[in-house]
């Protein structure tokens, strides 16, 4: 009798294309929104590509030149031409002390008043890119602008801005145009075919990932772009389309299975063997490629011990069957556990959270791999790495010399940094009741499921395997 299979997780698992971009942008480890954006609390792996810098040269006293070019600025009266130039000084003057969040405030009130920033600033606003606080207000700003000397690290900005506001057409051809050779052609690739699969293009994408995956210079990478081109074939195979669906799904198989068992990756890649061998009639296969996958894992997906209980099932394998069920039911109750923290204020949740999520945090051992799961939210991470950079700009600035601090430049600064940073706080504690919230829904609808497939268990007659 075959057992009534439960939906699976398919954000988890077709997703991963759209969210796959998330490690690539400073190549990095897991994500899980589908917006193009960085993930970056995770590890930087081999990218030749160093973050961008300005060009010009460094202020010989930058405390002392701020709190100068603040007084010309604010200056009552001050023509828009002296205004522009002490702007200038300013946010350079911000970006040398390491207060980034100022500087790209002060850019951001020049281009205000000229509506766009002008080319003296194109350097600043292209580090300003790379930083978590920082970011995503500088790729809007860089869509503003125009220069005359287009540089390939201008070229990914650009495309990048085009693509987190949808105009993908124009991302496109602004990313097409990077040579190569260039640093930022690989990180250019990886967009392009982010952008080929929102466009329901998955040749294209497929074509993009095989490209990266045979020039990538490392195993990591390599291992990154395997797994995206399996997975652009799995989502193919199973979207509704069924020409060719049993060889999208072979080619998917062996792609997941050239992924390196013991790297980064190899769970994902078990997974993805386990459904696609699922989707080709294949259980036991699919079985032993459940077993590869660890308890952390499993705590993190309970689809990974349902997709088990369901092939056990239908192999008449009670035993097996009733383990993976538990473990959904384990699952289920440490997620309740993780409820009881919703309750708390949005300060106290935030702090939580980044803490946990931070890479040297130290979360509760039960909670461990469900908190591991919260920080898949892309948005969430984006807003704890963004938090983090605010507080180390506030450690600079409380040990700058005392001049400045209490200058008016200076008291700019930190009513910058304070607002940022309660807005962080804000955001994190909300991003972080949602993601718990939507993940003790899915959790609460695994274990609806699961008390289905044990029903469906309790009115078979099953021998022991063997």
């Amino acid at each position: 009798m075959a057992a009534e299979r439960p939906e699976c997780d398919r954000g988890w698992m077709m997703g991963w294309n759209r969210c796959a971009l998330a490690l690539v942008a400073s190549i990095t480890a897991a994500c899980g929104g589908a917006a193009i954006t960085h993930a970056p609390h995770a590890e930087a792996i081999c990218s030749d590509r160093a973050p961008h810098a300005p060009t010009d040269d460094a202020l010989a006293s930058p405390a002392e030149a701020a709190v100068t070019a603040e007084r010309a600025y604010s200056a009552e009266g001050a023509s828009a031409e002296v205004r522009a130039s002490a702007g200038t000084q300013l946010a350079r003057a911000y970006y040398q002390l390491g207060l980034h969040l100022s500087s790209l405030a002060v850019i951001d009130e020049l281009a205000g008043a000229s509506d766009a920033p002008s080319e003296a600033l194109v350097d600043f606003l292209l580090a300003l890119a790379d930083e978590p606080h920082t970011r995503e207000h500088a790729r809007m700003l860089l869509a503003r602008t125009t220069t005359t000397a287009p540089s390939a690290t201008y070229a990914l900005a650009i495309g990048r801005a085009h693509a987190d506001a949808g105009r993908l057409p124009e991302a496109e051809a602004v990313l097409g145009s990077i040579a190569p050779g260039a640093p930022e052609r690989s990180e250019a690739r990886w967009l392009l075919a982010e952008l080929a699969i929102r466009q329901r293009q998955p040749e294209q994408a497929a074509a993009i990932f095989g490209e990266l995956e045979s020039s990538e210079p490392c195993a990591t990478q390599r291992d990154l772009a395997t797994l995206s081109l399996a997975r652009t074939y799995f989502e193919h195979a199973t979207s509704g389309e069924t020409h060719g669906r049993g060889t999208m799904l072979a080619n998917a198989y062996v792609l997941f299975s050239r992924v390196d068992a013991s790297g980064r990756y190899a769970d994902d890649a078990a997974l993805g063997r386990a459904w696609t061998a699922a989707w080709l009639e294949l259980p036991e296969r699919a079985l032993a490629d459940l077993a590869l996958l660890g308890e952390r894992a499993r705590a993190a997906h309970p689809e990974i011990d349902l997709l088990e209980a369901t092939l056990a099932i239908e192999r008449c394998d009670a035993v097996r069957a009733r383990a993976a069920l538990a473990r959904v039911a384990a699952t289920h109750g440490a997620l309740q556990g993780l409820a009881e923290r919703l309750s708390s204020d949005r300060e106290a949740l935030a702090a939580d959270v980044a803490r946990w999520l931070h890479p040297h945090g130290s979360p509760e051992p039960a909670l461990a791999p469900l908190m591991a799961r919260l920080g898949d939210d892309a948005g969430l991470r984006d807003a704890i790495a963004a938090h983090a950079a605010i507080a180390r700009e506030r450690a600079l600035l409380a040990g700058s010399p005392t001049a400045f601090a209490a200058s008016d430049a200076g008291v700019r600064a930190q009513q910058d940094l304070e607002v940022a940073a309660a807005f962080l706080v804000d955001a994190i504690g909300e991003l972080a009741h949602l993601r718990a919230s939507e993940l003790l829904d899915e959790a609460d609808t695994a274990a609806s499921q699961a008390r289905a497939l044990a029903q469906q268990l309790d009115a078979l007659s099953c021998d022991p395997p063997g």
